[in-house]
């Protein structure tokens, strides 16, 4: 029998015929199992799970797993000993997971992909190596996947951009489309608060609803307008129909009951205790407008005078939504009505400072008056 050295395991095996032939690993001659299918493969690994291979079999079984990747490139044979505990040791922690990364990779059919490929020399032939390599297979897999996901992620944003685009420019009033805008948003910005996303795009989406806005804190809207202009690149036209419908929201919200009475968001909760003193003055410093202080409790006056002399009962009124503009208006005058009452005290008392200051003032005056001849004489006698 010819004896050879396999160029891959670096174990003699024998050959009939030509008896007088020997030759070395450096050949380049491996062992039969090198070539056998994945079918006679997976085969063997049942046999090894079962414990019906030898330490040497198992060893070639597990190097031919690890040569069938076509990623391992062997320049010098492994200089394991088989029989070696540590050998057996280290087949049985890395053979099922050289085996998953290998049925992962499988998995994959696109093109594009492909595992880095690794040499064994005589500097790394003991395959201590060998975890990293099957880690950097797994690591590639996951990277690949990731960028997967990402290429889908723009092929989504740009199809709804693309539908977005059309609508645009099909010349239909934006309201028509809210909810592509509110989906568009959500893709474009990417970074929508985790647990927010379902709201932020509601709320969008009803940006043309003046009952839904009024009942929409205006912290909320004004939230979702600064996380959009944070994260959406300005400039394009949807962004651009993004903050229309955005600014048509919070316009709906403020201008709820007209003459932008409640410019700052105050809703019917907020306002049943609110100081109306307080939200004139807000209105006033927070208006894009430049209204005076003056103006904006006017504006208020102006809504509290078209309140009704009653608490409104619901069936007074032809819809929800008109008693509720008309149980608003009756609070802002409800609350106006105690506002003007404390004003009139705030006067009288001033009043009365003033009475008495005047009168101390006129007291001194003639105390004054009284002490100058006084003074005269006594220095006329000095």
């Amino acid at each position: 029998m010819a004896k050879i050295t396999c160029a891959i395991s670096g174990l003699r095996f024998n050959t009939n015929f030509m008896d007088s032939l020997s030759l070395p690993s450096n050949e380049g001659y491996p062992h039969p199992v090198f070539a056998a299918p994945s079918s006679y493969l997976d085969k063997m690994y049942t046999h090894h799970c079962r414990g019906n291979l030898t330490a040497t079999d198992s060893y070639l079984l597990f190097l031919a797993i690890l040569h069938s990747t076509g990623k391992v490139e062997w320049k010098s044979p492994v200089s394991l000993d088989p029989n070696c505990p540590r050998t057996v040791s280290f087949i049985e922690n890395n053979l099922g997971q050289l085996l998953a990364v290998i049925e992962k990779t499988k998995a994959i059919l696109h093109p594009s992909f492909e595992q880095p490929n690794y040499v064994v020399g005589v500097d790394n032939s003991s395959l201590g190596q060998l975890p990293a390599y099957i880690k950097a297979w797994n690591t590639n897999i996951a990277n690949f996947y990731r960028g997967s996901a990402s290429i889908r992620e723009q092929e989504e944003i740009q199809k709804v951009e693309n539908r977005l685009t059309w609508l645009l420019l099909s010349g239909d009033p934006i309201e028509k489309f809210s909810h592509v805008i509110a989906n568009w948003a959500e893709k474009a910005s990417g970074e929508f608060p985790a647990g927010k996303e379902e709201l932020y795009k509601q709320v969008i989406r009803t940006c043309f609803n003046s009952t839904k806005m009024f009942s929409t804190p205006l912290p909320l809207l004004k939230e979702i307008k600064e996380c959009c202009e944070a994260t959406i690149e300005v400039g394009s036209i949807h962004f651009h129909a993004l903050m229309q419908v955005l600014k048509e929201g919070i316009g709906r919200h403020c201008d709820y009951l007209g003459g932008s009475s409640l410019a700052l968001g105050y809703t019917l909760e907020s306002l049943s205790s609110s100081n109306l003193e307080t939200i004139a003055d807000d209105h006033a410093e927070g208006t894009t407008s430049g209204k005076s202080r003056q103006q904006a409790r006017a504006d208020l006056a102006s809504l509290a005078s078209n309140a009704p002399a009653v608490q409104p009962v619901a069936g007074d009124y032809a819809t929800p939504f008109l008693f509720l503009k008309a149980k608003l208006a009756y609070r802002v005058a409800k609350e106006a009505h105690k506002q003007s009452a404390k004003e009139e005290n705030r006067l009288v008392v001033e009043e009365a400072i003033k009475a008495v200051k005047a009168e101390i003032s006129s007291d001194s005056s003639a105390s004054s008056d009284r002490s100058a001849p006084i003074a005269h004489i006594r220095g006329k006698a000095l």
